[in-house]
């Protein structure tokens, strides 16, 4: 069994994805941070992992994966910059309370548009994580 060239061609896409994300999250706190360097070797390694376990790799091939990788990657990449150029110019407290809304805001969209049913406990469980938070950082 030969390593397909696509698959090593999307691996090494994937890192360069990701090193650009990480790139902009260093670039936006001054290199402070060294362990967003981890990022890109984390997800690629998380890949490798998925794709390891596919019993048929000619499947992640398919056109709807790549480019669901790709707009995963690319909103990634637009999470990074917008979420650190937020704490630039905000409030820490106020932007974590912001950006941890999203655990709401993903299990709501994911009712209406794809029909996803949640259940009580894990509804109570996002709004408890989501006040927990708010808790946090409302605190002085």
């Amino acid at each position: 069994m030969g390593v397909n060239p696509v698959w090593v061609l999307m691996s090494l896409l994937s890192a360069l994805l990701w090193a650009a994300a990480s790139l902009v999250d260093k670039l936006a706190v001054n290199w402070e941070y060294r362990t967003l360097e981890i990022l890109p070797a984390t997800y690629t390694a998380g890949f490798l992992v998925v794709a390891w376990r596919q019993q048929n790799l000619s499947e992640l091939w398919q056109p709807q994966y790549i480019l669901s990788g790709a707009v995963l990657a690319f909103f990634s990449l637009l999470n990074a910059f917008t979420l650190l150029m937020a704490l630039r110019c905000g409030n820490i407290g106020l932007v974590s309370v912001v950006a941890g809304s999203h655990c709401i805001i993903t299990a709501g969209v994911a009712q209406l548009l794809l029909n996803e049913q949640l259940h009580l406990g894990q509804w109570c469980a996002i709004l408890l994580a989501f006040l927990g938070l708010a808790l946090v950082s409302g605190s002085t």
